[in-house]
């Protein structure tokens, strides 16, 4: 069993949302893909969605063996599933509004966390 928080960064598009999971003391991030499957994504790429380097050089470059046990990845992918909120935000790129692009979380216990035992 682990204590994993998992909440909703935002959306690259529509159904598309983004992540952060948090498990002791690591941050990860991740991003539900085409196959509606839940995708690591490392730095670079949520750079590249125009989240400032000063959120995105936090999270974990990749994957490893706790949260991959913690979350059932096979590979970089786990199932999305009811262990993932979702905050419906309209279309195309957008964040929730406690999360700001160029600064990360407005405050250390934003509503749109979620504390799971997996």
């Amino acid at each position: 069993m682990a204590n994993v928080r998992i909440a909703q960064i935002g959306q690259v598009r529509a159904n598309r949302p983004i992540y952060e999971i948090a498990l002791n003391g690591r941050k990860f991030a991740a991003i539900v893909n085409y196959a509606n499957q839940v995708e690591f994504a490392g730095p670079a790429v949520i750079r590249s969605l125009g989240i400032s380097s000063i959120y995105a050089d936090t999270l974990e470059r990749s994957l490893n063996t706790e949260i991959v046990s913690a979350l059932g990845f096979t590979g970089s992918q786990t199932f999305y599933d009811s262990r993932f909120p979702y905050q419906q935000i309209g279309t195309g790129l957008a964040f929730v509004t406690d999360f700001l692009p160029y600064l990360g979380w407005k405050s250390l216990n934003p509503a749109s966390f979620v504390n799971r035992v997996i």
